[in-house]
């Protein structure tokens, strides 16, 4: 059970007024670096990162059904569905009035046009922003569309690049959410481990297993899909949980949790019956790449680098890996700043949080896959997933750097 997620009134586990400012503080930097005078977000992850507010998620679709809109220098305004903002008004009392408005489906273009003439032009003339230089992150073609036509004078640009620098380093009491985060992740894979030998189980059962447990321990959503996948799907990575009965072979398991709006991820490869050297060789050379990977996780150095390092290694034993990234920040989402690719121009800074992974899949041979989070510090990386790899696939071998307290010395 992850027993640190819970508040106390003896002891603080993290404070959520500090937390928000921090929050806004690093998005005020990062406007003034970028030349933005207010930013309009659609974004799920960045609402929240701006306000609290936690939206509804849909899996596709509805990419207007709530906005937020911030001008530099002033306060934050929520434009939340319509259903959901009594509950908001009542639950976040660090809104102030007037902060906190309601938002009709703007999937409809002529809805959309009228809410943003009215609602989005009003607000934005409000705040002095209607001939600024405003930053917008993502929302359908139309309703960019109608924002340049309401307010002409406006320089729209690219909000990302903005909410990616001020997303990438996190403060302490984002860590904490992100720890938890890695914790649930880590309860979920543990209990789907324990069904991989079950008889007549399918790659699905023990997904939702892991799933069952994940929520038990208290996420909120699963910000990827599991994976769960045995046998030739383990050759060829394939990167869901499919209805068909475990092989023999490799299984890869790979589960990710959102805790309180932080995401962190964990993937495991267990084995079922008993490898061969050769199976065990393949398993301990993506093992190794991953630690070498979190070894070298260091402030300053550069995530291109840090890619290289792990794919350049699994290239010298000679497995070609897998045209998946070396790694992606966890945050308020899985996929964003560092990006661990060797195309990166990312480094490596105090404070940011990082999934790393490795895989290799040969058809014939086998599919490894292995991830941890880590959050960079001065002194390396410090784990936040630290379950056990297998043992026997591993044949006796340890981690090869000193680690205590999650932290390599």
């Amino acid at each position: 059970m992850v027993a640190s997620q819970f508040g106390t009134a003896w002891e603080e586990f993290l404070n959520f007024d500090r937390l928000r400012a921090s929050r806004l503080d690093r998005l005020e930097k990062a406007m003034k670096r970028d030349g933005l005078d207010a930013v309009v977000v659609f974004r799920h992850d960045n609402i929240r990162y701006l306000t609290g507010y936690r939206p509804l998620m849909w899996e596709t679709g509805y990419v207007t059904r709530n906005a937020a809109i911030y001008p530099r220098g002033s306060r934050p305004v929520i434009l939340a569905h319509a259903g959901d903002l009594d509950r908001a008004k009542t639950g976040m009392p660090w809104m102030r009035e007037g902060e906190l408005l309601g938002l009709g489906s703007m999937e409809d273009p002529g809805i959309a046009r009228t809410i943003v003439n009215g609602t989005f032009r009003e607000l934005v003339q409000a705040v002095g922003a209607s001939h600024g230089r405003i930053g917008l992150d993502g929302t359908t073609f139309f309703t960019t569309t109608f924002l340049r036509e309401a307010l002409p004078e406006a320089d729209w640009t690219d909000a990302n690049p903005t909410m990616r620098r001020a997303r990438e380093v996190k403060s302490e009491d984002e860590v904490r959410l992100i720890s938890v985060a890695a914790e649930i992740a880590e309860g979920g894979l543990r209990a789907a481990l324990e069904h991989v030998d079950s008889d007549g189980v399918t790659d699905q059962e023990i997904a939702a297993e892991g799933v069952r447990a994940i929520f038990r321990l208290g996420a909120e959503y699963l910000p990827s899909n599991p994976i769960v996948a045995s046998g030739t799907y383990a050759e060829t990575y394939y990167p869901l949980a499919a209805q068909r009965f475990v092989t023999p072979g490799f299984i890869v398991l790979d589960f990710s949790a959102m805790h309180d709006g932080y995401c962190a991820r964990i993937a495991r490869t267990a084995f079922i019956g008993q490898p061969s050297p050769e199976q065990q060789r393949l398993y301990q050379t993506v093992h190794r790449a991953l630690q070498r990977g979190i070894e070298a996780c260091q402030a300053r150095t550069p995530a291109s680098s840090l890619a290289s390092l792990m794919g350049g290694f699994l290239s010298e034993e000679g497995l070609d890996g897998y045209a998946y990234g070396r790694g992606f920040g966890a945050g308020l989402s899985l996929r964003e700043s560092p990006f661990v690719r060797e195309d990166s121009s990312d480094s490596l800074v105090p404070g940011m949080a990082v999934a790393l992974e490795v895989g290799a899949h040969v058809p014939g041979r086998g599919g490894v896959r292995l991830c941890d989070t880590v959050v960079v510090t001065e002194a390396g990386a410090r784990l936040l997933t630290r379950l056990a790899f297998d043992e026997k696939l591993l044949g006796g071998i340890r981690r090869e750097a000193l680690w205590r307290d999650g932290v390599k010395r």
